[in-house]
C-alpha cells in the first residue's frame, strides 16, 4: 500500500492553513447601505439591505497567520444570502491586522463595532444583536456573549474551539509528543525561540513522517504509528479531502489530521507562547493508556491491526514520551484569552462539521457539559454536519468549518427565529431549514468523548 503524496504539497508548503480565512468586503447588491472604516480596533465593514429586517448579524473571523482586512460574513455568497432576507452585517477585523490566537482583540472589536453599526443604522431600528462566528471566531462569539450578555441576543458558535484554549492546546501537545516519539526525535515541543524555528520544526517532522510513509521498509509500521496515534488522540478520521473510505484514504485523512494538529501545536503555539509569556501547556498527569477506549480499538483494529498494537503504542507514550510542565502564569494566561463556562443567557446555537481536523468536533460535548452544569441545556441546541459520499472534495460536513452557504443561512435563521420569538426550534424546524441539503444535519449525532487526561 502506498499513500498519496498529495498531502506532502498543501502541508509543507508553508504550513496547514489554521482558519477560514476573511474574505474582503464589496458593496451589497442593491444594499441601503455600505461603510467601512478603522479604528485602534480593526477595520470593520457595515451592510444594510433597504428592507433592513431588524436584526444585526456581528460576524467574527476566524485563525489566521497574517493580518487581514475586514469581513461581515464567511463567504461572499453568504453575505448576498442574508442581506437578501434582510439582516444586516457587520464584522471587523482586529488591533494589528486580527493574525494570531486574537481573542481579546476580537471580543473588542466586535463590541466597537456593535456601536458603530447602531449609530451608523440608528438604534431604534436595530431590533436584536446576534453574534457569530468561525473557528476561533466561534471562540471570541461565545467569549463575547459570556462576557457582554446584554450587548446581544443570541449567540452561533460555529466550529468554535468551545473546550478552551488550554484543552485544545494540551491536546495539540499530545500528537507533538506523539510525532516526537514515533518519528522525529528532535521536535521541539515549547519556548520557540522564533516563528521560523516553529516553522523549521514542523517542516522537519512533516517531512518526517511523509518519509516513512512513502519508503517501502518503514510504511507498514508508519503506518500503523499514524493510525494509532490518531485513534489515541481523538484525530478526525476524514477530512474534506480524504473520505477515508479506504485503507489508503483512511490513512491519509489520519495524516492530514496529525499534521493539522501539529501545525496548531507549533506556528500556533509559538504565538500562544508569545502572548502569556510562556508554555501554558502540559501533559503531566495524562494517562495515555487511557486513551485505548473500546472505540479507539475498534478504529484502529478494523485495520487489521491486532488490539495489543494500539495498547503498546499507548504504554510507549505513556512510559517514553516527553512530559512537559506548564508554566502556571501562563496556563493563567492562555486560560483568559477564551474558556467558555457554558454560563448561558441568550439563545445559543452551535454548528460543527462532524469530521473537523483542526477543531475536533468533541469541543462540543465539552461544552455542553459546562451548560449543563450551569443549568443552562434550555439555552443551547447543538447541530452537527455530516458529509455526503464523496472521492475528492466534500462539499460539507467533512474539514474545518467546510459549511455551504445554506447551512450558514440556515443556522442564522433558526437562531434568530429563537432569539425574536422567544421560542426554541424544534427537530422539524431545524430539519426544514436545512432541508436544501437532505441528509446533511445529523440530528441524532453524539460527539465522543474528549480524550481522556
Amino acid at each position: 500500500m502506498r499513500v498519496r503524496p498529495r498531502l506532502l504539497a498543501v502541508l509543507l508548503a508553508g504550513g496547514v492553513a489554521a482558519a477560514t480565512m476573511s474574505v474582503p468586503s464589496a458593496v451589497a447588491t442593491d444594499g441601503a447601505l455600505h461603510a467601512t472604516g478603522r479604528t485602534s480596533n480593526g477595520q470593520w465593514v457595515l451592510d444594510v439591505p433597504r428592507d433592513f429586517n431588524g436584526t444585526l448579524l456581528l460576524w467574527s473571523h476566524g485563525y489566521t497567520f497574517t493580518p487581514v482586512g475586514a469581513s461581515n460574513s464567511p463567504t461572499m455568497a453568504t453575505r448576498d444570502a442574508l442581506l437578501a432576507r434582510g439582516f444586516g452585517l457587520v464584522g471587523s477585523s482586529y488591533a494589528g491586522g486580527g493574525a494570531g490566537w486574537a481573542v481579546r482583540e476580537g471580543v473588542r472589536a466586535g463590541i466597537e463595532a456593535v456601536g458603530i453599526a447602531k449609530r451608523r443604522i440608528g438604534a431604534r431600528r436595530v431590533e436584536s444583536v446576534l453574534a457569530w462566528g468561525n473557528s476561533l471566531g466561534g471562540l471570541i462569539t461565545q467569549t463575547l456573549a459570556e462576557r457582554r450578555p446584554r450587548l446581544v441576543d443570541g449567540s452561533a458558535p460555529l466550529c468554535g474551539v468551545l473546550a478552551g484554549t488550554n484543552r485544545n492546546l494540551d491536546l495539540a501537545l499530545d500528537v507533538a509528543v506523539g510525532v516526537k516519539r514515533f518519528f522525529h526525535r528532535k521536535l521541539k515541543l515549547r519556548n520557540f525561540r522564533s516563528r521560523a524555528q516553529a516553522q523549521a520544526n514542523f517542516d522537519a517532522a512533516s517531512a518526517a513522517i511523509m518519509a516513512k510513509l512513502a519508503d517501502p521498509a518503514t510504511q507498514a509500521g508508519a503506518t500503523g504509528r499514524v493510525l494509532g496515534l490518531a485513534a489515541l488522540t481523538g484525530a478526525s478520521a476524514k477530512t474534506k479531502t480524504y473520505s477515508g473510505t479506504s485503507t489508503t484514504s483512511s490513512v491519509a485523512a489520519a495524516t492530514e489530521s496529525l499534521l493539522t494538529a501539529l501545525n496548531y501545536g507549533t506556528l500556533g503555539r509559538y504565538d500562544i507562547e508569545q502572548r502569556v509569556g510562556g508554555n501554558p501547556s502540559t501533559n503531566r498527569g495524562t494517562d495515555y493508556r487511557k486513551r485505548v477506549t473500546k472505540a479507539a480499538t475498534a478504529r484502529f483494529t478494523a485495520f487489521g491491526f491486532g488490539a495489543g498494537l494500539l495498547s503498546a503504542y499507548a504504554q510507549t507514550l505513556e512510559t517514553h514520551g516527553k512530559r512537559v510542565g506548564a508554566e502556571t502564569p501562563a496556563r493563567k494566561a492562555a486560560a483568559r484569552l477564551g474558556n467558555p463556562t457554558g454560563d448561558l443567557s441568550d439563545p445559543t446555537v452551535t454548528m460543527h462539521t462532524v469530521h473537523d481536523p483542526l477543531v475536533i468536533v468533541q469541543n462540543e460535548r465539552v461544552f455542553a457539559q459546562r451548560v449543563r452544569r450551569q443549568g443552562d441545556d434550555a439555552l443551547l441546541i447543538q447541530l452537527f454536519i455530516e458529509p455526503p459520499p464523496y472521492t475528492t472534495d466534500a462539499p460539507y460536513g467533512a474539514g474545518h468549518c467546510n459549511f455551504s452557504t445554506e447551512q450558514y443561512v440556515a443556522v442564522v435563521r433558526a437562531l434568530d427565529g429563537w432569539a425574536s420569538s422567544g421560542s426554541r426550534p424544534r427537530t422539524p424546524e431545524l430539519a426544514a431549514l436545512f432541508a436544501p441539503q437532505p441528509g446533511a444535519l445529523d440530528l441524532d449525532y453524539k460527539p465522543a468523548r474528549w480524550p481522556a487526561r
